[in-house]
């Protein structure tokens, strides 16, 4: 299997990214907008409720836009590897002669480059916590599997 390209898998990644920003901005514009319908409309209990869910949901979609941003950051302000694990790291693992790649960064899906399944894990996952500061040859455990570190760049 041919090693995924760094590149293509941040520039997949922050590609996501964006594309969950445009849908999430399109979204709060539109709920900004009904919420400007709705307070044309009557008074009343319904009124008051339907307003209620439509300023929960702007503030559901102002969170998501608050990390998404944060995401795009995180993916523009990558470092250089030196040898150890940090956010930015493209990392190989076997697991039972399987072999599975990951990316440390925002935890957004899977982002498929060359064909290649890459899954995108966060730091602060409790399995992104654990591959911190490894290294090419380390060994870690989660969930009662073991994972063998082949290569990381």
């Amino acid at each position: 299997m041919e090693q995924p390209n760094k590149t293509e898998i941040i520039s997949a990644v922050k590609n996501r990214i964006l594309s969950m920003l445009n849908t999430v901005t399109e979204s709060l514009e539109s709920e900004r907008n009904a919420i400007q319908q709705e307070t044309k409309s009557s008074a009343g209990d319904k009124y008051e409720t339907q307003r209620e869910m439509l300023q929960a949901d702007i503030r559901r979609s102002e969170h998501q836009l608050n990390e998404s941003t944060h995401h795009l950051d995180i993916i523009d302000h990558l470092f250089d590897f030196h040898g150890n694990i940090i956010v930015g790291t493209v990392i190989e693992l076997k697991q039972d002669k399987q072999n599975m790649w990951l990316f440390i960064g925002p935890a957004i899906g899977d982002v498929v480059v060359n064909q290649i399944k890459i899954k995108t894990v966060s730091q602060a996952s409790p399995f992104g916590h654990l591959l911190m500061g490894k290294t090419i040859g380390d060994t870690i455990n989660f969930n009662q599997k073991s994972f063998s570190i082949v290569n990381c760049y």
